[in-house]
């Protein structure tokens, strides 16, 4: 499965007051835009549309719908993520520069024009209080510039990766760090958990990477699950300074606020097999947990 690593540089051209984590804001204003550039029965909801198989708002921002046959999930994700910037300011000035990336998955590549424009005419219309507007600069992939403000042309992106499954399982056990670095929100048998062991850890990224790689990969991974979970179930947890981080966003669709926290902090794992660690490694680009297309469940796997 391909994966797209986008950058989108934006400057303010007015004074702006945004959330602390804006990965919320920037979905809403770029599910606004999106809608507006796509939608043909603009009065019609997704969920009764004769057009909802084949409008790509629906396939990107309402994917709800079954996923690719044999996936372990009845929801397909969304094939997208949005990652702001670790910029906590809440008032901005025009003028600043402000950045995001934007990653999709699998053949959703193709569509990036689309998402271009979407988010260039959500600068028209403006984020956050007083809806400022803002100017999208460029765009960018692996250090390729893809496009500038005014072009009318978009260049072919060089730097698509590959997700691919480990290969080299016969290194060593050893430890490994995690840096939770946007609320990870994880729920085992109903519950949101708020102390993180290893092996409700590994079966997040199992299912993560399994519903991403059936909807817009090649199909479900053949993986021995059952023998990832029981080895999970194994590994000790060396170090615990996550904590419970309460977030809220108002949603503009439900016209409420609404809820989202989850994990965040530092933890560390002992002796943990070489597969256990690449595959985590390799659902950490994706992210994981629940609310991913804002950017919640970011970690950074890292040596201890």
């Amino acid at each position: 499965m391909k994966i797209g690593d986008y950058q989108f540089h934006c400057t303010l051209q007015q004074d702006a007051i945004l959330p602390p984590y804006k990965g919320s804001t920037f979905r809403g204003g770029f599910g606004s835009a999106l809608k507006q550039t796509l939608c043909a029965l603009r009065r019609q909801d997704c969920p009764v549309c004769l057009l909802r198989e084949t409008c790509l708002y629906a396939r990107v921002f309402e994917a709800q719908s079954p996923a690719a046959s044999g996936a372990r999930l009845a929801a397909r994700p969304h094939p997208y993520v949005i990652r702001p910037a670790a910029d906590t300011r809440t008032r901005m000035a025009a003028g600043d520069s402000f950045n995001f990336t934007l990653l999709l998955f699998g053949q959703i590549n193709e569509a990036l024009p689309y998402f271009v424009y979407a988010f260039d005419k959500m600068g028209q219309n403006g984020v956050g209080k007083g809806r400022a507007k803002f100017v999208l600069d460029r765009v960018s992939c692996k250090g390729q510039i893809l496009y500038r403000q005014g072009s009318t042309r978009l260049e072919s992106c060089t730097g698509l990766e590959a997700l691919q499954l480990p290969v080299d399982i016969d290194a060593p056990p050893a430890d490994i760090h995690l840096n939770l670095q946007t609320p990870l929100r994880v729920k085992h048998q109903g519950h949101f958990v708020q102390k993180l062991d290893f092996s409700t850890l590994m079966r997040t990224a199992l299912r993560r990477l399994s519903s991403v790689m059936a909807s817009y990969g090649d199909g479900e991974p053949e993986l021995p699950y059952r023998e990832l979970i029981q080895q999970a179930q194994q590994i000790p947890t060396l170090n615990d300074q996550t904590r419970w981080h309460d977030w809220q966003r108002y949603s503009n669709r439900q016209q409420e606020a609404m809820q989202f926290g989850g994990l965040v902090g530092e933890i560390c794992f002992g002796q943990v097999p070489a597969r256990q660690r690449q595959l985590l490694c390799l659902a950490a680009r994706l992210h994981l947990g629940k609310q991913t297309s804002f950017g919640l469940g970011q970690i950074a796997v890292e040596p201890p």
